[in-house]
C-alpha cells in the first residue's frame, strides 16, 4: 500500500509541476504576442520584460531580463 502511495504523489507531483510549465509557456507566448504588436518599446513593455538596468562607472550597460532565455524558448513556438 505505501508502495502506491508513493506512485500517487510522484504522478501528482508531476502533474503540478506540468500544470506549472504549462502556465509558464502560456505567459511567455502572451508576452511574445504583445512583443510583436509593439513597434516601439513602451514603458508598458519595458515593465514586462526588463527586471533592471545596471550602468556602471565605465558606461558599460547591463540589462537584467525578467524572462530568461525569452528568445530561446520562443524559437519552438510560432507566434500567431
Amino acid at each position: 500500500m505505501q508502495k502506491f502511495q508513493m506512485q500517487y504523489e510522484n504522478s501528482y507531483r508531476n502533474v503540478e509541476q506540468a500544470k506549472i510549465n504549462s502556465q509558464a509557456k502560456a505567459q511567455i507566448i502572451q508576452i511574445a504576442k504583445d512583443v510583436k504588436k509593439e513597434n516601439t518599446l513602451t514603458q508598458a513593455l519595458a515593465d514586462t520584460l526588463i527586471d533592471k538596468v545596471l550602468i556602471y562607472p565605465d558606461n558599460r550597460i547591463e540589462v537584467v531580463w525578467k524572462i530568461q532565455d525569452f528568445c530561446m524558448d520562443m524559437e519552438a513556438v510560432k507566434i500567431s
